[in-house]
């Protein structure tokens, strides 16, 4: 479709196939300039012959301080979670419905698993629950960070749920631990961030310490911030050590 540029600089534009995403950051007590952002896209598609459809358009404000007051300038209807991509994205910036969504997708897919039981031999059951099943657990999980123990422990039951192919005295090695593949995914997307200076998180990966060449764990006054990616990563990196 071509590039977009906006006329303010804190307007980014996200493109994938025919979806389009718009970030914008506002300061405090900031009148938003969405209706300028959305007339550049709608004035674009006007160009190649498209149509900006507003009923399928969704508005969701992030709000990290409860006392900030923005206007949004946009008759968008106003949404508590936005899913791009496959990953939910909520009001606050938590995991719930993300993890709601997986487990309903899982038990759908399940579903599968007990018609072919009879079929398939056990090696083949367990490609398609890692085809079915594993690949909505893992998707995207590098973002998530450090899950809450709540949410994490769902997880862990949903993979638990393989022995309805190997039975409840399973000793099989074909479904590793799932905090440890949680964990090396991030620290893979973390490494990759580091050494490529075009990584959109490469600015926030923290410089190593000359003598131990561990990663400078970053200061977090918060729990939340604590949990979120790159200082939770950053942990796990240097366990690796």
């Amino acid at each position: 479709m071509g590039s977009i540029s906006f006329p303010q600089s804190n307007v980014q534009c996200v493109k994938y196939a025919d979806d389009i995403t718009l970030i914008e950051s506002i300061s405090r007590n900031q009148a938003s300039v969405s209706s300028i952002s959305i007339a550049t896209c709608a004035s674009l598609f006007d160009q190649r012959g498209l149509m900006l459809n507003r009923n399928t358009c969704k508005l969701l404000r992030i709000i990290r301080s409860p006392n900030a007051i923005s206007t949004v300038d946009c008759n968008f209807k106003n949404a508590d979670c936005v899913k791009t991509l496959g990953f939910i994205f909520t009001r606050r910036l938590d995991w719930k419905a993300q993890i709601s969504n997986i487990l309903k997708l899982a038990s759908q897919r399940l579903y599968v698993i007990r018609c072919l039981r009879n079929s398939l031999t056990s090696l083949e059951l367990i490609r398609v629950y890692h085809a079915l099943i594993t690949s909505i657990i893992v998707y995207a999980s590098p973002a998530c960070g450090k899950l809450l123990a709540t949410l994490f422990e769902k997880l862990e039951r949903l993979q638990r749920l393989h022995r309805l192919i190997c039975g409840h005295a399973c000793a099989c090695d074909g479904f590793p631990s799932l905090r440890r593949t949680f964990e090396d995914a991030a620290v893979k997307v973390l490494r990759q961030a580091e050494s490529n200076s075009d990584h959109p998180l490469h600015d926030y990966v923290p410089p190593r310490l000359p003598n131990s060449n561990l990663l400078r764990l970053p200061m977090c006054r918060t729990n939340r911030r604590l949990n979120s990616f790159v200082p939770w990563a950053s942990r796990v990196s240097n366990s690796y050590a």
